[in-house]
C-alpha cells in the first residue's frame, strides 16, 4: 500500500491502525517512495526480522554481523585528537 505525505498527515490514525494489523505502508513524496511504515518487531522477533531483511536483500548477513560488533567510541578523552581515534579504529580492523 502507498500513501502520499499529505494524506498520511491527514489520516495518520487510520494508517497507524492498518500498520498495527500488519500492513506495510510505503510513504511517497511527490510520487517517490521516501519511507516505509512497518509494524514494530515484537520481543523475540528481532532475529526473524533480520533473517527476513537478509532474504529480501535489504542487508547482508556480513553487515548484520559487523554491526553487532560495533563498540561505543569515547570521543571526549583529554589530549586525544579525533584523527588519533580514527587511526586507532582503522588499526583494529
Amino acid at each position: 500500500m502507498q500513501v502520499g505525505t499529505a494524506e498520511l498527515r491527514n489520516r495518520l490514525s487510520y494508517f497507524i491502525a492498518k500498520v498495527r494489523r500488519g500492513a506495510r505502508i510505503v510513504v511517497t513524496d511527490r510520487g517517490r517512495p521516501v519511507a516505509e511504515l512497518v509494524p514494530m518487531a515484537r520481543e523475540g522477533d528481532l532475529a526473524a526480522r533480520i533473517e527476513e531483511m537478509v532474504r529480501e536483500g535489504g542487508v547482508t548477513a556480513e553487515t548484520v554481523r559487523r554491526r553487532a560488533e560495533v563498540r561505543p567510541l569515547a570521543l571526549h578523552r583529554p589530549g586525544v585528537r579525533v584523527s588519533q581515534l580514527v587511526a586507532g579504529m582503522r588499526e583494529e580492523r
